[in-house]
């Protein structure tokens, strides 16, 4: 059980098709059961838990478009946390969101990470990506560094100076 935080790592968001077509047409709560049953896993995290843990449940009703992009953002982890995967690549999942957004995906991610879920992590919010890393890998000019836990990336010089942007 260990969530890697890779920056500046190309990875995909592997959450299910919610903003796309029909989805925009259904509710977000249909849209997520379609995914929890289309999945072939029955022992996937209960809709109204991952519902509950993203902070969603009372957007369960809304279609899609009138979500704001952080609410969009959590109905997205929730469609991986139905899932149950043992593997999520999250690219940039704090991107242009409100910090209650992202205490809720921080907290999601967490827990996926503390059921066995393997979880890469990339972005430029590093404060927020380090306060839920257990490991970082710094990707930068060509080569990978594993830094080890966010305090030790914290102590790393060439990391603050290059891409913390401290002296």
């Amino acid at each position: 059980m260990v969530l890697w935080l890779c920056i500046r790592l190309a990875a995909n968001f592997v959450t299910g098709p919610l903003p796309g077509p029909p989805f925009p047409y259904v509710s977000v709560g249909a849209a997520i059961w379609v995914v929890a049953l289309t999945a072939l896993r029955f022992a996937g995290m209960p809709v109204g838990e991952a519902a509950r843990l993203t902070g969603i449940s009372d957007q369960l009703d809304q279609k899609p478009p009138s979500l704001s992009g952080g609410e969009l953002r959590r109905a997205e982890v929730a469609l991986a946390l139905v899932r149950e995967p043992g593997c999520l690549l999250a690219d940039d999942p704090f991107r242009g969101i409100a910090p209650v957004d992202t205490d809720a995906i921080g907290a999601a991610i967490r827990h996926l990470a503390s059921r066995g879920a393997a979880v890469v992590c990339t972005g430029h919010e590093v404060p927020t990506l380090l306060a839920i890393a257990d490991r970082v890998i710094w990707c930068a000019h060509g080569t990978t560094y594993h830094l080890g836990t966010a305090a030790e990336a914290r102590g790393d010089w060439r990391f603050e100076r290059e891409y913390l942007g401290e002296s």
